[in-house]
């Protein structure tokens, strides 16, 4: 019975099948994405140098809030080796209860 329920579940929420590079691709797209359509005038208006130094500050700083997220996941409770599903708002609600996860 639980392992029935356990199959339901992750059916319906889907497993854990992102792999490394599969995450950086959703990564990149989610950054890269939406702004591609205006990157091409913002070279066109600013030249080369300013965008490409903001557009490497930006990648670091996501690079940074990326691998501080993965951390704050390892440290849910039973979840240091990332065995749980864990998503953004189930971090909110583990540390600041049903008030942070409405917030999130």
């Amino acid at each position: 019975d639980t392992s029935v329920s356990h199959l339901s579940k992750q059916h319906l929420l889907g497993g854990k099948t992102l792999g490394l590079f599969s995450s950086i691709v959703i990564v990149v797209n989610n950054i890269a994405g939406p702004g591609m359509l205006v990157l091409p005038r913002v070279y066109q208006d600013a030249g080369w140098v300013i965008p490409t130094v903001v557009l490497i500050i930006i990648c670091i700083a996501s690079a940074f809030v990326a691998t501080f997220l993965v951390d704050v996941m390892a440290r849910v409770p039973g979840n240091s080796s990332f065995q749980r599903r864990i998503e953004f708002v189930n971090i909110f609600d583990e540390y600041w209860g049903r008030k942070g996860m409405q917030l999130a």
